[in-house]
């Protein structure tokens, strides 16, 4: 049960964030009896060994058996077959047995331990000449590395060394983590409620910011289709005002042309009377010419027929 609660809460790289600290420093305790004593180092060849025949093998997050492992659970499952029960994450295996920080005081079959500050935990096994087994992260398989890399370099934090010697201490060791898992899986579910309500919070807070920018382009959008409507509507009220403005400027050209045409016939018509008169006059003074000649005529016949009267 306690594996599986720690399993399901992080996987390889990460245990519980509230785990205390006394439960961490009994487990480091019981681990701290286990540290192996022999000289010869039988067991750790074949966990080795054990582990070595896993190369090849694609990571898997959360994986523990030859189908896929990620880091922990390879550690812990080469580490069963010597009878050894290491706890599942990567966090909490980096802290059973007694800490080797001198690379050439550490022996084969101990456990190496890393720390990125935003990747977490990483642990492997050493396996000698400054190398060690592991599986590394998605899209890899397991494989050999060396701790003189850059990157296990800066993250090295150690080696730890345990034994299955103290049988009493491993069953020790695991009553403990036990005890501890109920009151893990109890501070997992608060931070998982947590977590939900402050996703929720953040969801309900995007929400919002949707609506409000929603509001604002909606309110732009409004404004500007009624300054539209003011521009439309003060063109058409300028458009009539020019249209009439021209009306009024052809009806007083119109006018205008009408007084002058107006005008000019007047003239016109005074002319033609003036005309008239003249042709009136000139045929008067014709006539009265023309009786004055007949009269003149007639008096000149007359003084000749009284003249040939008299002779």
């Amino acid at each position: 049960m306690c594996m599986a609660v720690l399993l399901l809460v992080h996987g390889c790289a990460s245990a519980p964030k509230k785990d205390t600290a006394m439960s961490m420093a009994q487990l480091r305790n019981s681990y701290e009896e286990l540290l192996s004593a022999p000289e010869d180092n039988e067991k750790g060849d074949r966990i080795i060994s054990r582990a070595r025949t896993m190369i090849g093998m694609p990571y898997v997050r959360g994986g523990r058996n030859p189908g896929g492992f990620d880091c922990s659970g390879l550690v812990q499952w080469a580490y069963k077959n010597e009878g050894i029960s290491l706890p599942r994450t990567a966090r909490e295996q980096s802290q059973v047995g007694t800490r080797i920080t001198d690379v050439e005081e550490m022996r084969a079959g101990d456990i190496v331990a890393f720390r990125h500050p935003r990747r977490g935990y990483h642990t492997g096994i050493y396996v000698g000449d400054g190398k060690f087994i592991h599986s590394p992260h998605r899209r890899d398989r397991v494989k050999i590395s060396s701790l003189s890399d850059p990157y296990f370099r800066t993250t090295f934090l150690g080696a730890r060394r345990v034994s299955a010697d103290a049988e009493a201490a491993l069953v020790r060791a695991q009553s403990q983590l036990e005890e501890t898992s109920s009151e893990r899986l109890v501070e997992y579910r608060e931070e998982q409620a947590v977590r939900e309500l402050r996703k929720s919070r953040q969801e309900k807070a995007a929400r919002e910011k949707v609506s409000k920018s929603k509001k604002s382009r909606d309110k732009k959008e409004r404004a500007s289709s009624d300054s539209r409507r003011k521009g439309k509507s003060s063109r058409s009220v300028a458009e009539r005002d020019t249209k009439n403005k021209s009306k009024a400027t052809s009806s007083s050209s119109r006018r205008d042309k009408s007084a002058k045409s107006s005008k000019s016939s007047s003239r016109k018509k005074v002319a033609r009377d003036s005309s008239r008169k003249d042709s009136r006059k000139s045929v008067s003074r014709s006539k009265s010419r023309s009786e004055k000649s007949r009269k003149e005529s007639s008096r000149k016949s007359s003084s000749k027929k009284t003249e040939k009267k008299k002779s």
